[in-house]
């Protein structure tokens, strides 16, 4: 496990969210990989078999003193650089897996805060990101999302129109509806979530966006997040292709210094 940290670090992908990341520094970073590492026995062998490179963090404002935090693993081996993710609360570390485990655990424990609009998405899109379907995980898109475009198919602009528009939460007499774009495998959604005050998400109406395909599959593996490009025919290329390249470039650094 090390941490060079160089100021022109490339991530394999963005953020799981969006949000205000920064940076942490060397010295931050390797003590708060050092004590994962002592509570996880996945992020021990993660951290065996890769070399990490940099981490970076959010304050969570849904989960009571919570912060989400990411590390970029680079392999020994050859293989794509990937993302893994955990929760940090005072004390505890809860390693992201791709599985709803985690963060129901959370709940049940009294730490999540869904009593304000944002709290409800922040945690809404958390809960999608950190969750893995059979197609991928289930991405919350920003506006900005990038997509490959079919304007020849006739729902192509409404779908750009549905992208566009930025996610909206509503009070419920059950809790917080919610409305977002999602990119599962290759294709994009527009979905409408109900958020109980226990946690549970459950999903109320789930439209395809047609004529726009994600650029990038997001999902899990072996608790590290995972990208796919998707080439123009909307079929998975492969797996972790931007990663692999930018994975390969730094090898290629470390041959020639």
């Amino acid at each position: 496990m090390n941490l060079p940290l160089p100021p022109d670090i490339q991530w394999s992908a963005p953020p799981l969210i969006g949000g205000d990341w920064r940076a942490l520094a060397p010295d931050q970073a390797l003590r708060v990989m050092i004590r994962l590492c002592a509570d996880s026995e996945p992020a021990r062998a993660i951290c065996a078999a890769h070399e990490i490179a940099a981490l970076r963090m959010r304050r969570l404002a849904s989960i009571r003193d919570g912060l989400l935090i990411e590390f970029l693993a680079r392999p020994y081996a050859d293989g794509p650089a990937r993302i893994g993710a955990f929760i940090y609360r005072p004390g505890l570390f809860d390693l992201l897996d791709g599985s709803s485990a985690v963060l129901h655990g959370i709940a049940y424990e009294g730490d999540l805060l869904v009593e304000s609009p944002a709290q409800a998405l922040e945690y809404a899109q958390l809960f999608c990101a950190a969750i893995q379907g059979d197609e991928g995980s289930f991405y919350p898109a920003p506006p900005d999302f990038p997509v490959i475009r079919n304007p020849e198919d006739p729902d192509h602009a409404p779908s750009l129109e549905s992208l566009a528009r930025p996610a909206g939460v509503e009070s419920d007499p059950d809790g917080w509806r919610i409305d977002l774009a999602i990119a599962y495998g290759v294709q994009m959604f527009r979905s409408q979530l109900l958020l109980r005050p226990s946690g549970a998400l459950e999903m109320m109406d789930d439209r395809p966006l047609g004529g726009i395909t994600p650029v990038i599959i997001e999902g899990w593996d072996n608790n590290l997040r995972r990208h796919s490009l998707v080439p123009a025919d909307g079929a998975a290329a492969d797996p972790d292709a931007a990663a692999r390249d930018e994975g390969a470039k730094h090898h290629d650094d470390d041959a020639s210094a």
